[in-house]
């Protein structure tokens, strides 16, 4: 099959410009390694062209003493500090090479710098004042631009977050909610008075609770309580603490006891040979 026919079938522009050897090369790694392999020699012919890239744009910015190139606020960062512009940009935005993923246009780029199409101009004092009016007026327009449209977008978000316009009924109008009393109705309110609510009280049980056992058979069982003797000091009022001869003269009062009766016949009676106690 012949180059030329190969290049029509495949729609590759780039065939004819190129040498036999190379398109043979191509046709031999694509028929052997696949679509895997073409990919693959894809993108180390895009990372080289990069690498190359690199050193042709330094080489471009040595004159000028330029460390490191900046394409990102090139004018901040390169126009102001060194007074040289870029001239004829080849593509359509203004980036830099490591974001470019096309490797036609990175080829463009390359072309373009190493023909010279494109370079870098050193300015003029006069010509850097220029430059710096219209930078300083591109840049205050573009702030008014941004103010305005900020302005728009909140006149816009205002706009939808207020409240409609309210929609008048023509229906009946609602009955009050206190509608006048008539005077029959505030007599019959006077007269009858308003139901006070009451507390519920609990009646207390006959029974003491704790007092009644159930049977076997569930039937109560009253269990009555067993009395007890009353203490001795009942009725008297526990005061602070008294004496023992006010202690004593309450026991008195209240009479002598068993014991004292005892103790007085033992002491009364008279001498005998054998010791007789009569309790």
């Amino acid at each position: 099959m012949p180059l030329e026919g190969a290049g029509m079938m495949t729609k590759d522009r780039s065939l004819p410009r190129t040498s036999v050897g190379d398109s043979a090369f191509y046709v031999e790694g694509f028929c052997i390694s696949g679509v895997k392999g073409l990919a693959k020699t894809h993108i180390q012919d895009l990372l080289a062209l990069k690498k190359k890239y690199q050193v042709l744009i330094m080489q471009k910015c040595s004159p000028f003493k330029v460390l490191r190139m900046y394409y990102q606020n090139f004018n901040r960062n390169i126009t102001q500090k060194y007074h040289f512009v870029l001239d004829n940009w080849p593509l359509s935005k203004f980036i830099a090479p490591s974001n470019i993923n096309s490797l036609t246009e990175l080829q463009v780029l390359y072309n373009a710098w190493d023909s010279n199409a494109s370079c870098f101009c050193k300015l003029s004092d006069e010509e850097y004042k220029a430059w710096e009016v219209k930078n300083f007026t591109d840049v205050l327009a573009l702030a008014s631009t941004l103010h305005d449209a900020d302005k728009e977008d909140l006149i816009a978000e205002g706009e939808n977050n207020a409240p409609g316009p309210q929609l008048l009924s023509n229906s009946v109008p609602k009955s009050p909610a206190n509608p006048p009393l008539q005077p029959s109705d505030c007599d019959a309110s006077i007269a009858a008075p308003e139901p006070t609510q009451t507390q519920k009280c609990k009646v207390p049980s006959e029974t003491p609770a704790g007092s009644v056992v159930f049977t076997m058979d569930g039937a109560p069982m009253q269990v009555t309580k067993k009395s007890r003797r009353e203490h001795t000091d009942k009725g008297i009022k526990h005061g602070p603490c008294k004496k023992k001869g006010d202690a004593l003269a309450v026991v008195s009062s209240k009479g002598p006891s068993h014991s004292t009766d005892n103790t007085r016949d033992l002491l009364n009676a008279p001498p005998c040979g054998g010791m007789h106690i009569t309790l």
